[in-house]
């Protein structure tokens, strides 16, 4: 399975306040909010293998507690999220 991935940050301290948490940006994004701070992820296709993205959070787990889905807008790819 892939995913429309824009970046990958391996320890944030102001994504989830309070804890450290690993960041995962997704491309795409079709609403038009005026405050977005991610326009560079609004758009274009950079697919990855969501083996890899599981092996970052995995890699990094010891110095994170929590996982951060941003934007782009995370719920445009559904195929992420298992039942």
């Amino acid at each position: 399975m892939f995913i429309n991935l824009a970046s990958y940050v391996p320890v944030s301290t102001v994504d989830d306040l309070g804890y450290a948490s690993s960041v995962i940006f997704f491309r795409g994004c079709d609403m038009p909010c005026w405050f977005c701070h991610n326009h560079k992820y609004k758009h274009g296709s950079t697919p990855q293998d969501i083996i890899n993205i599981e092996e970052l959070l995995q890699r990094d787990s010891m110095l994170t507690s929590s996982i951060t889905l941003s934007g782009g807008e995370p719920l445009l790819q559904p195929e992420c999220v298992e039942n």
